[in-house]
């Protein structure tokens, strides 16, 4: 998505309905209205579109690496929606210490550049620096 990736938020946002319209069975439309809906504000919209995504790679293969990136956009649609116990239990999950596959600190950095993200285009919300606080106490430096 061009159009994301340029800060065109909006633009990607109508292109990936349109995608979505025609393909309604593929996750990354899903994730990217998530991802649009986020950077747009609306963070209702994001957890639809997330937890939509997150639903549609379980029904593929839970055990697919593809359900890491809509489980981050989730937790952060949680967080932006002050729905913070949800939020928590995505983070807790996907940072664990315990994780065998070593991608805990992958994840603290993608959950990072994520609040960093939001907060640089002016996206308010009570629990970002609950979120950013928790992932510094808990993620490797």
């Amino acid at each position: 998505m061009a159009y994301h990736s340029s800060g065109d938020h909006w633009k990607a946002s109508y292109f990936a309905r349109d995608a979505a319209r025609y393909d309604p069975l593929n996750y990354e439309y899903c994730l990217q209205q998530a991802k649009c809906a986020l950077y747009t504000n609306k963070p209702q919209d994001a957890l639809v579109f997330s937890n939509k995504a997150v639903l549609l790679v379980e029904k593929l293969d839970p055990n697919l690496g593809e359900l890491d990136q809509p489980m981050i956009i989730a937790a952060l649609s949680y967080t932006l929606n002050a729905e913070w116990h949800h939020a928590v239990k995505i983070y807790n999950k996907l940072i664990d210490d315990d994780r065998d596959d070593g991608k805990s600190s992958d994840y603290c950095l993608a959950f990072m550049q994520y609040l960093v993200d939001l907060e640089n285009e002016g996206i308010p919300c009570e629990d970002m620096n609950r979120a950013k606080k928790m992932l510094l106490d808990r993620c490797p430096p």
